[in-house]
Parts: C-alpha cells; sequence; structure tokens
C-alpha cells in the first residue's frame, strides 16, 4: 500500500509531526509515496484552521468543531474521513501531534508503554477511531515532575513517552533544567509541550555560600530584603527560557509551625504575597508565564497545607495542591483516620477559593514516587483511575505525578520500570480512558502466554503494597523500610502486613534471578519477595 502525507503548513510541530508519522507508516511496511495522485490514500495534516484555510479541502462546507455550542481546548483533536483524504488534525500544532499518535495507534494497534521501547501492538479496537468525533482530555493540564533525575538519555526518552502519551506539562527544578537545557529546549519545542519549572528550587537563585545543599531552616517570607535580588534573578533566568509556560516555585522542605511564630501572619500568606510579586514582575517583563504557589505539608506541617480564615488565598495567581503521607489503599470517599480526613477538607478548601477567585487548582500526586512508595513499589490502577475521577468530580482540570527514583536499585531491580504501569495509567486516564481499557492494552507488554495472570498478580500485590504507605505518617520521617532501632507501636500490625504480602507473592527463589528467560516481572517479584523477607526479619529483630 502507498500513502502520501500532505503537511498543509510548515510549523516546527506540524514538521516533526508529520516525521512521527512517516517513520511510523514505514516500520508498519507502508511505502511512502512522493506525488499524492499515485498513493492509494493521502493523510492530511494540520490544524483546524489550516483545514479551513486549505484550497485542497475547500469542498468540506461543515468541519466537526464547527460547533456554536462547544469551545474546545486547544489539546482537542479529531480525525475527518473524506474524498479527499483523512485528515489528521487537532485545534493546536500539538493537539495535531496528538491526532497523529492516535491515528497511528488506530490504525496499527499501537501502543507506547515503555519510555525508549518500541510501540506494542495491542488488540485491535474497532471503536478507536470515531471519524470526526472530538477528542478531549478529562484533565486539561497533564504534567509530569521531575527533581533530581539527571541522566539525559531517560529524560529525552520521558519526553517522547509524554507526547506520545498525550500529557502536555514537563515539570523541572532549575537545577536540573539548567543541567539538560539544550536538551529538554530541544525536545520540548519540536513536540510543543509546556515546560512548568519551580519545585524545591530557591537554593538555586540564592547566594553560593547557601546554594550547595538545602538550608537547614525555613526562608523568612517576611523579610523582603533578599526577596528583590532573587525575584529579579528569577525573572532574569526566565527571560532566557522558549517555551516557558509556568513558574512553580515552593517553600523549602522544612515544617513550619504558627504556635509560638513571632510574625503576625500566617506563613502561607507571607509566601503567597512573595508569589504574587513574582507574577507582578513576569508581567512588567512581558513574559506570558504563569506563577503559581503550592499548598503543601512539608515536614507534615499543617500551616502549611490548610487555609484558615487568615488565609484568603488569592486572585492572581493559582495554587497547587499536594498532600504527603497519603494512604493509597484507600481512596478520598473512605478514609477514617484523621490526618486524610483533614486534608480532605484542605483540598476542598482550596478548590472553593480558587473557584471564587476565577482561578486554577492543580493536585500533586505521588503515584511514580520511590521515596514515598518506598522499593516495595505498588502498581495502583484502579486507585489512579478513581482518584482522577474524584478529582474531576469537584471540578479540578489540573494535575501532575511526580517521579522519583530509586538510587539504591541494583541490577536486579528497574525502578524505571516498576513506575511504569502507573505512570501509564496516570497519562491515559487523564484523557477519562477507563481502566479496562488500559489493563487490556498494557497486558500486551507481558508475555502473551500468561499476561492475564501476570498482571492480575501485578495488581493483587499492588493493592497490599499499598498499605504500607499508611505508615509513612506515624513512622514519619521514615517509611517501613527504614526499620527503628527501638520499640514502635506498629510493630504487630506491619508485621501482619509483611507476611500478608510475603503470602501473597509466594516462592522465588534467588536462583530464578539467574534464569535466562526472566522477564521484567519476574524480576520485579523476586526483587519484591527478597526485600519483603529481609525488612520482615529486621522488623522481628526490634
Amino acid at each position: 500500500m502507498k500513502a502520501s502525507i500532505l503537511q498543509l503548513r510548515q510549523h516546527e510541530v506540524l514538521d516533526f509531526a508529520c516525521e512521527e508519522l512517516y517513520e511510523t507508516a514505514a516500520s508498519r511496511g507502508v511505502q511512502l509515496a512522493a506525488i499524492p495522485n499515485s498513493a492509494d490514500e493521502r493523510w492530511f495534516v494540520g490544524t483546524w484552521q489550516d483545514c479551513m484555510n486549505a484550497t485542497a479541502l475547500r469542498e468540506i462546507e461543515a468541519w466537526p468543531w464547527q460547533n456554536e455550542d462547544r469551545v474546545y481546548g486547544d489539546d482537542a483533536f479529531t480525525i475527518v474521513l473524506t474524498s479527499r483524504g483523512t485528515i489528521v488534525t487537532g485545534k493546536s500544532e500539538r493537539a495535531t501531534l496528538y491526532a497523529v499518535y492516535h491515528f497511528c495507534k488506530s490504525r496499527w494497534n499501537l501502543e507506547w508503554i515503555y519510555p525508549g521501547q518500541p510501540p506494542v501492538e495491542v488488540m485491535k479496537r474497532s471503536d478507536l477511531l470515531k471519524p470526526g468525533y472530538i477528542h478531549e482530555p478529562m484533565m486539561n493540564r497533564r504534567g509530569f515532575v521531575f527533581e533530581n533525575i539527571y541522566d539525559e538519555d531517560y529524560m529525552r526518552a520521558m519526553v517522547d513517552w509524554l507526547a506520545k502519551n498525550r500529557v502536555n506539562e514537563l515539570f523541572l527544578t532549575f537545577m536540573l533544567y539548567d543541567a539538560l537545557k539544550e536538551m529538554f529546549q530541544s525536545e520540548l519545542s519540536k513536540r510543543g509541550l509546556d515546560l512548568t519549572l519551580g519545585g524545591h528550587s530557591m537554593k538555586f537563585f540564592l547566594n553560593p555560600s547557601e546554594s550547595s545543599s538545602q538550608p537547614s531552616k525555613q526562608l523568612d517570607y517576611e523579610d523582603e530584603s533578599w526577596q528583590i535580588q532573587v525575584t529579579s534573578d528569577i525573572v532574569r533566568y526566565c527571560q532566557a527560557v522558549p517555551g516557558l509556560k509556568r513558574v512553580s516555585l515552593w517553600p523549602e522542605d522544612t515544617a513550619v509551625s504558627e504556635e509560638g511564630s513571632a510574625s503576625s501572619e500566617p506563613f502561607l500568606n507571607l509566601y503567597i504575597r512573595f508569589t504574587e510579586n513574582l507574577q507582578k514582575k513576569l508581567h512588567e517583563a512581558k513574559l506570558h508565564v504563569d506563577a503559581e504557589h503550592i499548598a503543601y505539608n512539608a515536614g507534615l506541617s499543617w500551616d502549611m497545607l490548610e487555609r484558615t480564615e487568615r488565609i484568603s488565598g488569592s486572585s492572581l495567581i493559582h495554587t497547587l495542591y499536594a498532600y504527603w503521607g497519603r494512604d493509597y489503599s484507600q481512596g478520598w470517599d473512605g478514609y477514617e483516620r484523621i490526618e486524610e480526613q483533614r486534608a480532605k477538607q484542605a483540598l476542598e478548601g482550596w478548590g472553593e477559593i480558587t473557584q471564587a477567585h476565577y482561578k486554577k487548582l492543580t493536585v500533586f500526586e505521588y503515584y511514580s514516587d520511590h521515596f514515598m512508595l518506598s522499593c516495595l513499589f505498588p502498581s495502583m490502577p484502579e486507585r489512579i483511575c478513581e482518584d482522577m475521577k474524584y478529582y474531576r468530580s469537584l471540578g479540578i482540570e489540573s494535575i501532575t505525578n511526580l517521579v522519583v527514583p530509586y538510587p539504591q536499585a541494583g541490577a536486579h531491580y528497574s525502578w524505571k520500570w516498576a513506575h511504569g504501569y502507573n505512570s501509564y495509567v496516570f497519562a491515559r486516564s487523564a484523557w477519562g480512558d477507563e481502566l479496562d481499557v488500559i489493563r487490556g492494552d498494557y497486558a500486551h507488554n507481558a508475555d502473551a502466554s500468561n499476561r492475564e495472570e501476570t498482571i492480575k498478580r501485578l495488581e493483587q500485590v499492588g493493592s497490599k503494597l499499598a498499605r504500607l504507605s499508611y505508615y509513612n505518617v506515624p513512622l514519619f520521617p521514615a517509611r517501613v523500610i527504614d526499620v527503628p532501632k527501638g520499640e514502635t507501636a506498629h510493630k504487630e500490625s506491619i508485621l501482619q502486613l509483611l507476611g500478608e504480602l510475603e503470602k501473597e507473592l509466594g516462592a522465588y527463589e534467588d536462583s530464578f534471578i539467574d534464569a535466562v528467560h526472566r522477564s521484567p516481572y519476574d524480576l520485579y517479584f523476586c526483587h519484591l519477595q527478597k526485600t519483603l523477607n529481609e525488612i520482615r526479619s529486621q522488623w522481628e529483630a526490634v
């Protein structure tokens, strides 16, 4: 079969979209014809506006997106079948790239499940193409957050994977971006992905004597003397960052308590005021960059998370909500523990004030965080999909997912692989895809002889591993894997859970690691078995 690709307009992202379509089609045995009239099929690629402007398509009188009752977001896309050919198109250039990937998925049954790996051929779905249907995400902001992964090859592969799975934001610390900025600029620009800079990056702009390590105490946001220069430095740096969408700078990862504080104002008010001033300076510099503040319980500090009557929020900047210490074995509607109930009330409170101020609230999640979830890492597809629907029911349309590595991993445990299922589910469910469909596609990554059993075990073990996150708050700053030297009130319940997990896993012998035909799933289960055995023995000795 011969096909021709007709690009409706020159643009960096559209150029890349056509390159991706060309390479994918060629890999599936399609011959690309240079002369459209000699091709069996013609594929037009461009934005909605390009389609309406194209002379070759002028005979089309009505387009699917010309609906006076609907306003579509920038990431909306569709596939249109006409007598002239197949039109692969999105509202924006980035959405058109998404349309290309969707066309490839529907035409050749492809899914890009893991970064840096070839696409997986999945079960054909007759309802996937839906000619003329406008595809829209459930979540308008769909971001992945990386703080300290300086692996350039991996980060390049991740950017590619993000675009292929229709994620629209990469959130980096200033330090990580600065170290790999040439690569990030190139890879983000040709895909049209949004860039957010910030996180715990204030030390990047402090003087050299303070920037070598994390400050041991919280910054004094009541003292404005240091803020003038720092704000100026931030703006100056941002002016040299192409494609920057947002600055989300956070306080230090150190607890603050209002009790006994010498300040007459709550910490959050002072920090929000700093961020509002940063927003003003960004606008004065003619930068179309949004600033947002975070509400985050650093060191389990409620004074850094909750909005009280004294904290009015902001009418100038957006809000990022991050609750650390959640028990991921339950959904937000099922918690009995006071900490989660309080965190839920804080989330709803920020939702109310941001809506009142016509500002956006983004939820910051930890689904791919190997620190919070530890090396006993759980796959949690059901939790992620349920969370996505819950947040959407609150009117929240923005969500990010933190990826934290496990640097102590040996040769037989890949943290990059381990977080892959959660990350894949996050990206798919942010578009409203149902869990059964996501699970079915992901299962094709496993060996065909036992893929259903493998994924079932992965999720069953994951649901029990998620229960370990319950102990992050009572053991803070330790986790279950950080076995204490002294007696603890939670010893018996932890040992019981560890025993249940070992029973769930069954026997994975050490010799299995040396097997020739081991899969990532086998290595993962073997790692869990060995680690659980070691940790249980340590807890028994406490």
